[in-house]
């Protein structure tokens, strides 16, 4: 046994080990510096005023500052501080079990909130005539999606149009609604992603089984997840319960976006297998399916 090379052979990696765990005293001794001094900061000035922090978008938030927050929350609940964190429906860290306070859903705005929100973005109030059917027409359009409201009356404020205006054209027509949607898409599975593309193909409204023969075996066998997914994602939901589940897409904009995401050659061969699809379905009843299937030829 040569002791010698064994000796050689081990001294770099113990020389390794040793770094790494001097590195991780360092970094250690260094965020608890971080965190005192966060501390110490927001006890001086709520020590002045009550005071309100709001953190944006913590969907991307990373590990350190989660831990941060944390100890802000174990070290500051005497103190007249507000903490507000926001972030996407569907990737929520579970703020409410880990001791960060109370966790608040929100909802689409109604068709006053809508009304409220345009008046505000346009400076001026509605004005009752055209205002009442212009803020309509927004709140149908975007569901009441803040995001969405806020895209439109921009757009209005930039084209000033003369007449009457297609604002589902110009939503799709809208590179940030279009990025947003694509991003939110692209963050999905593989799985969610088939599904979501090939039931934007189907129509607003589908059933469970409509995707079938548009996906790829992989994407298949796993529909039933992908159809979970998408409603934890807020992309759809269920609107039927039945053995042959119902489903719809949240917003007709969202659908319309991850549909036109797909090569014109991709989206024609998808309209011919759903036409089929459809037709052997439908195959004693193809009168009170006409429509659809017609419309599905047409877009083919």
């Amino acid at each position: 046994m040569n002791l010698w090379q064994m000796t050689q052979e081990r001294q770099p990696e113990e020389a390794g080990q040793m770094w790494q765990r001097l590195e991780a005293r360092v970094t250690g001794r260094e965020q608890a510096r971080l965190f005192a001094a966060v501390r110490a900061l927001l006890e001086r000035l709520s020590g002045r005023d009550p005071l309100v922090l709001f953190f944006e978008n913590v969907q991307w938030a990373d590990s350190t500052s989660w831990e941060l927050l944390h100890c802000l929350a174990q070290r500051l609940q005497d103190r007249p501080i507000l903490v507000l964190l926001v972030q996407r429906t569907g990737e929520e860290e579970d703020s409410s079990e880990a001791g960060l306070g109370e966790a608040i859903a929100l909802g689409p705005l109604s068709l006053e909130g809508t009304a409220a929100l345009v008046g505000h973005e346009l400076g001026e109030a509605l004005e009752p005539a055209g205002g009442a059917a212009l803020a309509q027409a927004i709140h149908e359009q975007s569901g009441g999606n803040p995001l969405f409201i806020q895209e439109i009356v921009r757009w209005l404020r930039r084209s000033r149009p003369a007449g009457p205006v297609d604002l589902q054209a110009m939503l799709r027509a809208s590179s940030t609604l279009r990025e947003l949607v694509i991003s939110r898409l692209d963050s999905l599975p593989y799985g969610q992603r088939a599904v979501a593309k090939a039931a934007s193909v189907v129509g607003d409204e589908f059933q469970r089984s409509d995707p079938h023969p548009l996906l790829a075996e992989r994407a298949e066998k796993a529909l039933p997840a992908s159809l979970n997914g998408l409603e934890q994602a807020q992309m759809t939901l269920m609107v039927e319960a039945r053995t042959d589940p119902r489903y719809a897409f949240r917003q007709t904009l969202i659908r319309e976006l991850v549909y036109d995401s797909q090569p014109f050659a991709r989206r024609r061969e998808l309209h011919g297998c759903i036409a089929a699809h459809l037709e052997s379905r439908y195959a004693d009843d193809l009168l009170a399916q006409a429509q659809k299937l017609r419309q599905r030829g047409e877009q083919s």
